[in-house]
């Protein structure tokens, strides 16, 4: 495997986060943008936190409102210039897959409220849903990472970390318990 830099892993959190992680930190390549695209300032990484531990459930993320999701109505700026960014995963074993215009930097009021931390998870739970529905039925090429109808219930979004430009990628635990 290419050196840790280049994957988001498990090594990125202090010994006291990674004894609350609620399984093991999906080793997603780092998605790199394409050759050419100019430079963009990294914005701070987006973190969830439920229940007073790292990461929320997927599943749970799917209804709303999310009870006890640490600053669920926080602002996270996603951007600095667009109304929507884009969503990238970089599933291991399988090609690299990604949603356009995935989330809305505002609401949909007329005030064009900026999304809430409650809103993002609610709306990544829901992308990633459907990216375990249509992986679940390919073969992936590494099969201690092949995805299952099962799969879903077993995923924590615990960050989202800017890669490029307009685009984020989630990091993810799996409970493989």
């Amino acid at each position: 495997m290419p050196d840790q830099a280049s994957y988001h892993f498990v090594a990125d959190y202090s010994d006291t986060v990674q004894e609350g992680l609620p399984g093991v930190v999906v080793p997603q390549q780092v998605y790199k943008p394409p050759a050419g695209q100019p430079e963009y300032k990294r914005l701070h990484r987006i973190s969830f936190t439920h229940n007073g531990l790292p990461g929320i459930r997927l599943a749970d993320a799917l209804r709303l409102p999310i009870p006890n999701l640490h600053r669920a109505q926080s602002k996270p700026m996603l951007s600095e210039t667009g109304t929507r960014v884009a969503l990238r995963i970089m599933w291991p074993g399988y090609a690299p897959w990604s949603h356009q215009n995935a989330i809305d930097i505002f609401d949909h009021t007329l005030q064009a409220n900026p999304a809430t931390l409650e809103r993002i998870a609610h709306r990544i739970a829901t992308l990633f849903r459907g990216f375990c529905e249509e992986k679940s039925r390919e073969r992936s090429r590494e099969p201690s990472w092949q995805l299952r109808h099962d799969s879903f219930d077993k995923l924590y979004l615990v960050e989202l970390r800017h890669v490029s430009k307009g685009s984020w990628q989630p990091v993810i635990c799996w409970d493989m318990a």
